[in-house]
């Protein structure tokens, strides 16, 4: 017999004529595995927003390394159960947009992906003759995104990811086709920002 064999009737017992004698075999199995880790899902929130949610971003499985301790008797699982997780690597959560207000039809809403840049209304950004104003009269803030009219209409209400909800209030010389620039009240949150590619939903 094996380690983990099991005999029955107790191998102390007499022996008798006739006796049956039954051996289990019984085998422990040590798995290493890896595993796709679990997806987590963000979930935003924006009253401006349909009923449908809209996905910012897809999620990406992560990796987990395990072990599986199997218990065999004669080939068959009889117990196991995994121990030591250890995540190799970390999941990428998805990011999902959802509101309560209807939708008027599927033409209301779009989702761009654009290259994304940041200003601030002093001259740094806007130039020495800087007003603080936008090019449809509102004020340079946060909130406030510059586009191209062609692509997103100024008026539009929008959903920048990493940004949130904004209005397309402005324009730039240099922000042309899928390009948005947005707006922060100082240079030093501009420039954290950076240049950066996002989604952006075009709410109405």
């Amino acid at each position: 017999m094996r380690g983990y064999d099991r005999v029955s009737p107790v191998a102390e017992a007499p022996l008798t004529e006739g006796m049956k004698i039954v051996v289990t075999r019984v085998v422990c199995e040590i798995i290493r595995e890896r595993v796709p880790a679990p997806v987590p899902t963000i979930t935003r929130w924006d009253r401006r927003m349909t009923t449908t949610p809209v996905v910012l971003r897809e999620g990406k499985a992560g990796v987990i390394e395990r072990t599986r301790v199997v218990w065999k008797k004669d080939g068959v699982i009889s117990l196991q159960w995994t121990q030591n997780p250890r995540e190799i690597t970390k999941s990428v959560a998805r990011i999902v947009v959802r509101g309560n207000i209807p939708s008027r039809g599927p033409g209301n809403r779009r989702v761009l992906t654009m290259v994304s840049t940041a200003y601030d209304p002093g001259p740094a950004s806007c130039g020495k003759y800087a007003t603080g104003y936008t090019a449809i009269g509102l004020r340079a803030t946060r909130g406030v995104v510059a586009v191209d009219p062609k692509v997103i209409p100024l008026g539009s209400r929008v959903y920048v990811e990493g940004y949130g909800p904004a209005i397309a209030g402005d324009t730039g010389g240099a922000i042309k086709g899928n390009r948005i620039d947005v707006c922060f009240p100082t240079r030093s949150e501009a420039l954290r920002w950076g240049r950066r590619t996002v989604k952006v939903v075009v709410l109405q």
